[in-house]
């Protein structure tokens, strides 16, 4: 029933790897799921897990489970850290190895973990269909030497927070800032 969970979880297990292993393929993985994950029109509830097999089809369901799973995993690294979620993971599988467990379940371990309230994040991420707007403001002009923008997200709940990649390019480095 909770299918995202299950396969979101295989690809999270694959980032972690190849972020060990190969940095710039697990770059590569995470940003080909976010826009494989964001592309499908209109979104469905990652919550409704395998019956999007049934209703929808395997390319929705795929965008919905293994890469909308992905960005629910790299995003709640963004609200409560790296080192939480893998705690909450630990936990969750001890708790309930073996054992029929729910989206719920995981919620409250990970707001355990977290000490902190998470319905805003699970009502948007896994219970919700919305898409947070990003958009980059630059003034008209800047210092020489110096870039200067705003980042702004609309278009989600109060208490929302999400990591934004932003790659910058100058005349002698790259620079990968979030």
């Amino acid at each position: 029933e909770y299918g995202w969970l299950a396969e979101g979880l295989a690809q999270y297990a694959a980032l972690l790897y190849l972020r060990e292993t190969d940095p710039p393929q697990a770059k590569l993985l995470v940003e080909r799921s976010h826009l494989g994950a964001l592309a499908v029109d209109p979104l469905r509830p990652i919550s409704a897990g395998l019956k999007l097999f049934s209703t929808d089809g395997a390319s929705i369901a795929d965008a919905t489970l293994y890469q909308r799973g992905l960005l629910v995993f790299t995003t709640l690294e963004a609200v409560i850290g790296r080192s939480r979620v893998e705690q909450a993971l630990r936990e969750y599988y001890a708790r309930y190895r073996g054992r029929a467990a729910s989206i719920a379940d995981f919620e409250k371990i990970c707001e355990e973990v977290s000490h902190r309230d998470l319905k805003w994040f699970f009502d948007y991420y896994i219970r919700g269909t919305g898409i947070p707007t990003i958009s980059l403001d630059v003034p008209a002009s800047s210092p020489p030497g110096e870039f200067q923008a705003t980042i702004r997200i609309a278009d989600v709940p109060e208490n929302f927070s999400v990591r934004v990649d932003l790659p910058l390019a100058t005349s002698t480095e790259k620079i990968d800032h979030s």
